[in-house]
């Protein structure tokens, strides 16, 4: 897909073949106004949940800054944000993308889930995928598929 043509909603993947199934799709509610975005709800079987933020900026500088305003947001979210009263920790990130930050929560919630926090920017788009999943599984390997098949499509 040429960088003219990107679009927020175009660059959403479909996850069915890692068993997530896409539960709402629509534009990121507290986006700026105007900026092409979208957010993507997955849920697997069991508690397993994946959001997907994609925004997609007039230049690269621009998105560049978000992903820095987006990078240090996320290090220390509000207790809500997570749905619990963990905080984010540095996690290691896939190395897709021109930039990348990752987290996850300090500490399984009452459920024994971990919430990872990844945020990608590629030329001028920037990705946001949070997962939701048990803290004994290995969250890389449904966060780097994510991040590939988007990533892959934004160059």
């Amino acid at each position: 897909m040429p960088a003219g043509n990107l679009t927020a909603n175009g660059l959403v993947p479909n996850l069915e073949d890692l068993g997530y199934r896409l539960v709402q799709q629509g534009k990121e509610p507290a986006a700026l106004v105007g900026l092409d975005s979208a957010l993507a709800l997955y849920q697997k079987q069991g508690s397993a949940q994946l959001q997907l933020r994609i925004y997609v900026f007039p230049d690269e500088t621009t998105a560049e800054r978000q992903w820095s305003a987006y990078a240090e947001a996320f290090r220390n979210p509000p207790p809500d944000v997570l749905g619990t009263a963990s905080k984010n920790v540095d996690a290691t990130s896939p190395t897709l993308g021109q930039l990348q930050k990752s987290y996850v929560t300090d500490k399984p919630d009452g459920s024994g889930n971990l919430v990872w926090t990844d945020i990608y920017r590629q030329g001028k788009v920037v990705v946001l995928v949070q997962v939701l999943d048990s803290a004994k599984v290995d969250g890389m390997a449904i966060r780097k598929p994510v991040a590939e098949r988007v990533l892959t499509k934004a160059k």
